[in-house]
């Protein structure tokens, strides 16, 4: 058994439909490598106040108590879903403290996409899963869609050429192995972009994408060769990274990418394409970080 195996795939439970649409996600991907689900809850009590007082032992009884609930709640859902090694974990502190933590020698960290309709999600999610995909110490999960019908299609990935493509290929690889599907890796070039370096129109674009699809071609021939099981489509396009992968989610089970591709800042900033995706994918979306722990 692989020892990733036995890391726990770590999700954020808050109780809102989003989050149980995660917990499904999380089980069903620890099924197949026969991992644990890790449900997690984090209070929000701040360590200190400034200027307000502290919530009174009754109050925050009443929080630990909602927490535990939520929990014990979603531990059930997980276990009707088949899940057999179900662990939960409830911390006061704030829920970004707690996830990256709890990130640490994790398979992957799960959550609930944010709903653009709701204020609250946008000022607490919209936030906290850019933050999560830029520091987690593993890959973030941000689930989007209704779960009962997203195990069909294709593993996407997008593919730049930069260092943190060539690990979200690793991954994206993995993914489907795993779980039987065919992988799409998707490589998008903006034409403004290669203009603005050459400094002259672009020549008729056939030309050119037989070109790149002769690299990309090349780049995942090793990957093809370790994955032999795995059937790969290629697609290369005239378009950003991020309208065309959004475009490839609406048929896709999963969409991998790099936290930063090409131009990222050394890791202090999530590139625009991730952001884009943990916003408006229409199916799940894995962000992957360097590999800190040399694994």
């Amino acid at each position: 058994m692989n020892p990733s195996q036995n890391k726990p795939f770590v999700v954020g439970v808050d109780g809102s439909d989003q989050a149980r649409q995660a917990v499904r996600w999380a089980v069903r991907a620890a099924t197949l490598r026969e991992a644990p689900v890790l449900l997690t809850h984090a209070l929000g009590v701040p360590d200190y106040y400034a200027g307000v007082l502290p919530p009174t032992p009754k109050v925050l009884d009443a929080v630990w108590a909602r927490g535990n609930a939520l929990l014990e709640e979603a531990a059930d859902f997980a276990k009707s879903l088949g899940a057999v090694d179900v662990r939960t974990h409830i911390r006061d502190e704030s829920p970004n403290v707690v996830l990256l933590e709890a990130s640490v020698g994790a398979h992957a960290l799960v959550i609930g996409a944010p709903e653009h309709s709701r204020i609250a999600d946008m000022l607490v999610l919209g936030p906290l899963a850019p933050q999560l995909a830029a520091h987690a110490r593993c890959p973030l999960v941000v689930v989007h869609g209704q779960q009962d019908e997203a195990a069909e299609g294709p593993v996407v990935v997008g593919v730049d050429g930069s260092e943190l493509s060539e690990r979200a290929i690793s991954v994206a690889f993995d993914e489907a192995a795993t779980r039987g599907a065919p992988l799409t890796a998707v490589h998008a070039w903006p034409g403004w972009y290669a203009e603005a370096i050459l400094a002259e129109p672009l020549p008729d674009w056939p030309p050119l994408e037989r070109i790149e699809q002769e690299i990309l071609t090349d780049r995942l021939a090793d990957w093809s060769k370790k994955y032999p099981s795995v059937t790969v489509r290629r697609e290369v396009v005239q378009q950003s990274p991020g309208a065309a992968l959004i475009e490839s989610s609406k048929h896709a089970q999963l969409v991998v990418v790099g936290s930063r591709g090409r131009g990222g800042f050394g890791g202090l900033l999530l590139g625009s394409t991730s952001q884009k995706l943990i916003y408006h994918a229409a199916s799940p979306v894995m962000v992957v970080r360097p590999d800190e722990t040399g694994e």
